[in-house]
């Protein structure tokens, strides 16, 4: 699937609507034990944020309010893309789902924190990366 192609038309507003609410699909597959369903919509959420990060740091920023959206999922995804805009409100937020203890977004949040150079509380000290994290 070339996700330019297939979204180069569709409006920013539209893709992060999307974005959103297939974030909620997901963490809603994941929480009924759909692994196969929520294995799918992650990789349909991935063409969208790919897309999203391709229209540049203004595109990106349509991302920051989700960074306080009510669901650790899509906290967790709108920092790590938002990292590069504001790296300490990002972190922050991961701090925050790390520390919360919800299962498995906890987890998630541990994972992004050490990948993206920051200390985690089961994975320590990581290394600082020099690129962006990609979902490909």
């Amino acid at each position: 699937m070339n996700d330019t192609t297939e979204f180069a038309s569709v409006p920013l507003s539209v893709l992060v609507q999307d974005y959103v609410e297939m974030g909620l699909s997901v963490a809603s597959a994941t929480s009924l034990k759909e692994h196969d369903l929520a294995n799918q919509l992650t990789e349909l959420w991935g063409h969208l944020g790919r897309e999203i990060r391709a229209r540049g740091p203004e595109a990106i920023a349509a991302l920051m309010p989700f960074m306080d959206h009510p669901n650790p999922l899509v906290r967790i995804e709108a920092a790590q893309n938002c990292h590069g805009l504001d790296p300490d409100r990002a972190r922050r937020v991961l701090e925050v789902v790390s520390n919360s203890g919800e299962s498995p977004y906890c987890f998630l949040a541990d994972a992004k924190l050490h990948l993206m150079g920051y200390g985690s509380r089961l994975f320590g000290k990581g290394k600082l990366k020099t690129q962006a994290i990609s979902r490909d």
